[in-house]
């Protein structure tokens, strides 16, 4: 999914920080309920997201799987300790995509957190 990216304008791009809490438990997930993962983000009519190790993509499941939002380039290794938060690059691929970004994080750290406590 990530080569996808590529092949999709972004409208804006943006260095960011995930905090520990959110990545530890995704990062966990992933490896936990061996990735990559696809995920229905309830509340956000037709998002999912698609979890992979260097990239979490959010992808509108009615427009083709086209990318509406992406995290990228986690930069893992320039982080002391696990309580401190990861940089990485917050692609948008649409002009609204700002507006659920903190809910689509937090939706799939919940997602996540639910489903290793199965």
């Amino acid at each position: 999914m990530s080569i996808r990216l590529d092949d999709v304008p972004i409208y804006e791009s943006k260095i960011i920080e995930i905090p520990s809490k959110y990545f530890n438990r995704i990062r966990l997930g992933q490896i936990r309920l061996q990735g990559p993962l696809r995920l229905e983000l309830a509340g956000l009519r037709d998002i999912d997201v698609i979890l992979e190790d260097n990239a979490w993509v959010c992808i509108e499941n009615s427009l083709n799987d086209l990318p509406v939002l992406a995290w990228t380039d986690f930069e893992v290794d320039k982080r002391n300790s696990l309580n401190e938060p990861v940089r990485c690059k917050l692609c948008l691929y649409n002009i609204h995509a700002d507006l659920i970004t903190e809910t689509a994080l937090k939706t799939i750290y919940e997602l996540i957190d639910d489903r290793l406590q199965d």
